[in-house]
C-alpha cells in the first residue's frame, strides 16, 4: 500500500505529492513550495549531518522523515524516536540542490551559523 490510497486529492487540492520522484522531480515540488508549505520527505535512504554549536553525523544509509515547515522548522526523524534526531529551529532557510545526480537537502540557520545536511544517494 503505498500513500496515494490515504489521499483523498479532491478533498484537498492543494496538496502536492510525488511517489518515487527523480532527483530533479523532488528538487522542482521542494523548491516550488518551500516557502509557503510543509514539506514532508519519507523514503529513500540518506545520510545526515549538522554543524552548530555541536556536531553531529547520521552516517547510515536508511529511510528517515525530514520535515521541514515555512516558518523554518527543519526536523530529521527516524523510525525508532519519538523525538527528531536533528533539527534546526526556526529561523533556517532551506536549499536544494542536485550535484552528480545525488539531492542534497541544507538548512541553514540565522542564528549561530547552524547547518544541516541531508544527503540522497
Amino acid at each position: 500500500m503505498d500513500i496515494t490510497n490515504f489521499i483523498n486529492k479532491e478533498a484537498t487540492p492543494d496538496l502536492e505529492y510525488l511517489v518515487d520522484p527523480s532527483p530533479t522531480e523532488a528538487l522542482r515540488l521542494i523548491n516550488l513550495r518551500k516557502s509557503t508549505h510543509v514539506i514532508l520527505i519519507y523514503g529513500g535512504d540518506m545520510t545526515a549531518s549538522y554543524e552548530g554549536r555541536a556536531k553531529s553525523q547520521l552516517e547510515d544509509l536508511m529511510p528517515r522523515l525530514v520535515i521541514s515547515k515555512p516558518d523554518g522548522t527543519f526536523m530529521v526523524h527516524e523510525s525508532n524516536k519519538e523525538k527528531p534526531r536533528l533539527w534546526n529551529p526556526p529561523p533556517s532557510t532551506l536549499y536544494a540542490s542536485i550535484n552528480l545526480g545525488v539531492l542534497t537537502l541544507g538548512a541553514l540557520g540565522l542564528a549561530q551559523g547552524r547547518l544541516l545536511l541531508l544527503r540522497y544517494p
